[in-house]
């Protein structure tokens, strides 16, 4: 698609007038925790460990992960998934 000058400068208009920042609304926000503690919970179970999950909750899962266990002596598991 070939964008001529009007275009391009009515385009240039409308992005002139829109605020300098964008907000992040809590619905937004919230569901990026969750997709971060998904992500976090599928790296550790690839990774090879063992990953109790007493709930539907990632986020409660992951930080029931990260409590049950001394973060200093974890042994590095093998993982046949790698």
């Amino acid at each position: 698609m070939v964008i001529n000058v009007e275009i391009e400068n009515e385009i240039d208009e409308i992005i002139s007038i829109l605020p300098a920042y964008n907000k992040i609304t809590l619905n937004n926000f919230n569901n990026a925790k969750c997709l971060m503690a998904y992500y976090n919970i599928n790296r550790i179970l690839m990774a090879g460990y063992k990953l109790n999950l007493i709930s539907a909750n990632n986020e409660t899962n992951l930080d029931n992960f990260f409590n049950s266990i001394a973060i200093v002596n974890i042994p590095i598991p093998f993982s046949k998934d790698l």
